[in-house]
């Protein structure tokens, strides 16, 4: 009669390929039932109760069980098929063999007197051998159904389903288990296993696949890995996704906290070292959080002494031993056969060595039904910890082991034995054991508060340690786990020092005997074996079998380490963003082999920022082992610039205050990469500064004007860049300066003035006016080129935290083109001389009176420099419209009187066709590649002739082949639109890599904002598209002269004087200036759109 708490089941058999000539009987839950021969009637009513059973076909439908199998239900058991060994050469005590197996589940309600029946076969049998694996094995009949579900039904999963029949066909193939040494040998071996009990002596079998069959179930253990593992409804069950903290996060400026490791990381170290001495000794853990299930913490409990308390707590259903080896400031290991200490477990002195020193041994995790509680973590010494001082002086820093079953390296073979014998006796064999049984509960809490006996631990430990062999007697660097040895491990049950977890397993069954089940003490063992290789995502025995042998964490003196992180140092600023981007520094310490999470700090860089460095503050930094420092500067999304050390020793005196310079990164150009407006120059609070806006200048060449009533502006000459000093000089043309003129005179009159000031992103503290102004036209002109600086494996190299000038790097200077000594002869020290200018010192420029024996000259031309180039190596370039001529000067670096300067060399001459290389129509803008190659942007507009055009030369004059026509074809000229286009200014970034030329013009009159442009070509090795062609336009960019930085930041010299925030024109209120006060021309910054931005 069926209760409400068991269901009547019928089992049914195949036993077409049994032993001839034994007799065979069904066991189930500690019951043996007899197997009934089918015939046809009994087939038929089989197959009306039980539908399923219509597609067995007769000769594989032998037996049933004719008494009602009575199995709970609330729980899975496995049943299994035992037969005589009448016809087989065994030993006289012999009990008996086993053949086919299933796991029953019990039916989602109905009624508990309704059979259910099963079939036992070979398909069974191939299903209860992967579902012992430790990921999927359970007494849960809802987590069984889901787990069998991937086997049994079709509709689940038709692929696994197959794969299951593949196993049992190859069963089949090789025939039921024989005793080992029978030949042939069947799908598995009955291998004899002596068990003494209260009933006596006798001889047991334990059912152990061939290794055929065990390459046979590897692809199926491998779906069902991936399948379950993938399966939500599991989740919690039979795999926790645990979830890693690679990087921590903080915000730059609070400081982080690198002692709160708080998630796991790839591997645990704990390495002691001592810091202070007496009460001032200090002590933490490298690794604070879980790591492969094992958490370790720390505390001092006696700073004057030197001693600590560990506690270490276990999520994973495995046993570890607890390890320490000390270290001296060398981090040699130290002998400690003499250290006062003693864990208390009888006989672990054998497990022990004069450098590695057991500390006693964690639990596993309690579990449920097989499904881990990780609120209830197993713990070392009941979760009290150990008392640890350090045993001399000697010894600075310590290493704490959890060690257990795993792979990789092993420096000490003997203490795996203590963990890996508890592991597979007590989460290994038992379950297997139980599987075969209805039990009266699930917890192994009971169980493991048995085994924290130290006796109990001694017994186990001694009875179990042959069955490791020789393979953990040496270090090794890497080793893996022969689970094959582990297969009968399961006799030591009925050692006699075990017979309190004997009497647990016993009390635990309802009915039955232990030994009963002895034929799958094993399977447990051989199952992961079979998948050991699957990379898994679960706190499960898997996951125990790939963590590190020695699972470490590293505890070290604490400090505080500050990264100090500067801009470019060729740019000097912040990387810049287009007006609504948000920009963000993130430092971080990444450390090597520790598996130590990387700590990060954010620092997001507020509005108008202009502080020359950042700084982070990372407290509680451990030190020990090797440290790696970066800085990543992100505008938005994309990276613009990076700094990384190499790997450094974290020790003190290097990692407490480290620097980095980024490494830029130019925005790149694309087809849509059109600039916008981010900043202008302002005049407010009697101070120039930066202003972010989007907002454009409206001006126009319409708006300039002759007049000297005001703060009329009429000429536009240059703008200026200096990147190795991070100012702009506008020259310009204006009235209401202030100025007097240099030549003498009053000031009410339009004259030459120039200014410089610092680019946006740094302070402003290089403004520069003129003492005086010129009458006639003059400019400013700057080295262009970025500074450069030593690098190394793509880094600045540093000295004192700076960085290292290129000894190669010459600064060429910045200059004025003093127009003063025009009409003088050139044999007398007339012309255009180039006077030298200090735009990073403290006083204005100061042109002085002529003749000035101290005012040196350090070019000189003989017509003017309507528009000047710097070349790399030194020389300057410049350009007459008038004569058509090109001027080649070598910069002066000393100076000379000007009688004394040579004149500039004068090469070119008028082009009167439009094919002519080599000569000029009418040059209104040159540049040149960092490298060298000169390029000159020509137009003319006559009655003969209409052309524009860029024309590349060499220093000789000589033209340079350099670009790339449609039809591939080599050309010194790139000709650009010819169609009523005004060109204004050109600027040049790059070098043979990639050159990009940006062109200013406009079209139409020019008296509208929208009638100016400017336009990107690009040529060199890495060019993507056709040279002939704008790589991309920006439209309305109302400018007269423009300057373009290696970042491809456009600076404009605008149609307009400086404004304060509300656009009213502003500037410094002096004697004689305008009615808004100082007239200096406008500047503004354009930015390109980062990657991802539109």
């Amino acid at each position: 009669m069926a209760t409400t708490e068991h269901q009547h089941h019928v089992i049914h058999a195949d036993l077409s390929h049994a032993h001839a000539g034994e007799d065979h009987w069904l066991h189930a839950a500690g019951r043996s039932y007899e197997l009934v021969p089918h015939d046809d009637a009994s087939r038929a009513e089989a197959r009306k109760a039980a539908p399923h059973l219509l597609s067995v076909d007769d000769h594989k439908l032998t037996h049933f069980t004719s008494e009602p199998v009575m199995l709970p239900r609330n729980q899975v058991v496995r049943v299994h098929i035992k037969h005589s060994l009448n016809t087989f050469d065994v030993a006289d005590d012999a009990s008996h063999g086993s053949t086919h197996s299933g796991i029953v589940q019990p039916p989602a309600g109905g009624d508990p007197e309704a059979p259910v029946h099963h079939h036992i076969n070979w398909t069974s049998t191939a299903a209860a051998l992967i579902f012992h694996h430790p990921d999927l094995i359970t007494h849960d009949p809802d987590v069984a159904a889901i787990v069998m579900a991937f086997m049994t039904d079709q509709q689940n999963s038709k692929r696994i389903v197959g794969m299951v029949s593949d196993l049992a066909t190859a069963m089949s193939h090789a025939g039921p288990p024989t005793p080992e040494g029978v030949t042939p040998e069947g799908w598995a071996v009955l291998k004899p296993m002596k068990v003494t009990t209260s009933n006596g002596t006798s001889t047991h079998y334990q059912q152990v696949p061939t290794q055929t069959i065990i390459d046979a179930a590897g692809d199926v253990m491998t779906a069902m890995m991936i399948a379950t593992k993938n399966d939500p409804k599991l989740k919690g069950k039979k795999w926790q996704q645990q979830t890693g903290d690679s990087v921590q996060s903080g915000s730059g400026g609070a400081g982080a906290n690198l002692s709160d490791t708080s998630q796991p990381a790839a591997q645990e170290l704990m390495t002691l070292r001592a810091g202070g001495s007496g009460d001032n000794w200090s002590a933490a853990l490298t690794i604070s959080g879980e790591q492969h299930g094992l958490q370790t913490s720390l505390s001092i409990k006696d700073a004057s002494t030197r001693t600590i308390n560990v506690k270490m707590d276990n999520t994973f259903i495995r046993y570890l031993g607890a390890y320490i080896a000390f270290y001296d400031a060398d981090d040699n290991l130290i002998d400690i056969s003499d250290w006062d200490f003693d864990c208390g477990i009888p006989g672990i002195s054998a497990f022990e060595n004069k450098n590695y020193r057991c500390l006693g041994l964690i639990s596993a995790v309690n579990n449920f039904m097989a499904i881990p509680i990780t609120a209830d973590p197993g713990q070392l010494n009941y979760g009290d910890g150990v008392d640890i001082t350090f045993p001399s002086a000697k010894a600075t820093s310590a290493k704490i082991f959890g060690v257990g079953l795993g792979t990789g390296d092993i420096p000490y073979g003997n203490a795996i034995v203590p963990g890996g014998v508890m592991t597979g006796f007590v989460n290994l064999a038992i379950p297997a054991f139980l599987m075969g049984f209805a039990v009266a509960a699930q917890s192994y809490k009971p169980l493991y508060k048995i085994m924290e006996d130290k006796k109990v631990i001694a017994a186990a430990v001694a009875a179990g340690a042959g069955f490791f062999g020789v393979q953990f007697g040496t270090s090794a660097a890497h080793h893996k786990m022969n689970w094959t040895a582990l297969t009968s491990l399961c006799s030591i049950l009925f050692n006699q020092g075990l017979t309190k977890a004997l009497a647990w397993c016993e009390a635990t069954i309802v009915e039955g005997e232990i030994e009963d089940e002895i034929p799958f003490s094993g399977w447990l063992v051989v199952a992961l074996n079979i998948a050991t290789g699957v990379a898994q995502l679960a706190e499960t025995i898997v996951e125990v079998a790939t963590s590190p042998w020695f699972i470490t964490n590293t505890v070290t003196e604490q400090i505080t380490s500050t990264i100090t992180v500067h801009p470019d140092p060729r740019h000097q600023a912040w990387p810049q963003g287009q007006a609504g981007t948000k920009s963000r520094c993130e430092a971080k310490m990444i450390f090597k082999n520790q598996g130590r999470p990387t700590v990060s700090q954010v620092f997001d860089i507020p509005a108008n920022f202009t502080d020359a460095q950042i700084q982070f503050a990372f407290d509680g930094n451990t030190l020990g082992g090797e440290v790696k420092i970066e800085a990543d500067f992100y505008i938005d999304s994309w990276l613009a610039g990076k700094a990384q050390s190499g790997w450094l020793k974290n020790e003190e005196d290097i990692t407490a205050d480290m620097t980095l310079y980024l490494v830029q990164l130019p925005i790149p150009i694309t087809a849509s990469s059109t600039f916008k407006h981010s900043a202008i120059l302002t005049y407010e609070n009697e101070a120039y500064s930066w202003n972010d806006t989007a907002t454009a200048p409206v001006s126009t060449l319409a708006d300039l004007s002759t007049s000297s009533n005001a703060n009329e502006i009429s000429e536009c000459v240059a703008l200026a860049l200096s990147q190795r000093y991070a100012v702009l000089g506008q020259s310009f043309k204006a009235a209401g300066t202030g100025l007097a003129p240099a030549t003498g005179g009053g000031f009410d009159t339009q004259l030459f003035a120039f200014q410089s000031q610092n680019i946006p992103g740094r302070p402003m503290s290089d403004v520069k006016w003129m003492t005086a102004g010129f009458t006639y036209q003059s400019e400013l002109i700057y080295d262009p080129f970025p500074p450069k600086f030593l690098m190394k494996d793509g880094q600045w190299v540093l000295e004192n935290d700076r960085p290292v000038p290129d000894p190669e790097d010459v600064d060429l200077g910045c200059y004025y083109v003093d127009p003063r000594l025009q009409d003088v002869s050139l044999d007398e020290g007339g012309g255009f001389h180039l006077r030298k200018v200090d735009v990073s010192g403290t006083s204005d420029f100061a042109p002085g009176t002529l003749p000035d024996p101290n005012l040196l000259s350090h070019g000189r031309f003989p017509f003017f420099p309507d528009h000047t180039a710097m070349h790399p190596s030194g020389h300057l370039i410049a350009v007459n419209q008038q004569a058509a001529k090109v001027m080649i000067l070598n910069i002066e670096q000393a100076g000379k009187s000007d009688a004394d300067m040579p004149v500039a060399n004068t090469n070119a001459g008028k082009a009167l066709i439009a094919d002519r290389e080599g000569f000029l129509f009418r040059p209104v803008a040159l540049g040149c590649s960092y490298d060298g190659t000169l390029l000159i942007l020509d137009q003319v507009f006559s009655q003969e002739t209409s052309e524009s055009r860029v024309q590349a030369f060499d220093l000789l004059g000589r033209p340079v082949p350099c670009f790339l026509d449609d039809k591939g074809e080599a050309t010194s000229i790139l000709p650009i639109p010819n169609d009523g286009e005004v060109y204004l200014d050109m600027c040049v970034v790059g070098n043979k890599s990639m050159t990009y030329i940006f062109i200013l013009y406009y079209t139409g009159n020019g008296k509208s904002p929208t009638d100016y442009n400017v336009a990107i070509y690009g040529f060199g090795e890495k060019a993507k598209s056709s040279e002939m062609t704008p790589i991309v336009t920006t439209n309305k960019v109302p400018a007269a002269r423009i300057a373009v930085d290696m970042w491809h930041t456009l600076y404009t010299l605008n149609y307009q004087m400086v404004a304060d925030t509300a656009g009213k024109a502003s500037g410094p209120i002096t004697s004689h200036a305008g009615p808004a006060g100082r007239t200096v021309l406008s500047i503004s910054e354009w930015l390109l759109p980062v990657p991802g931005q539109t």
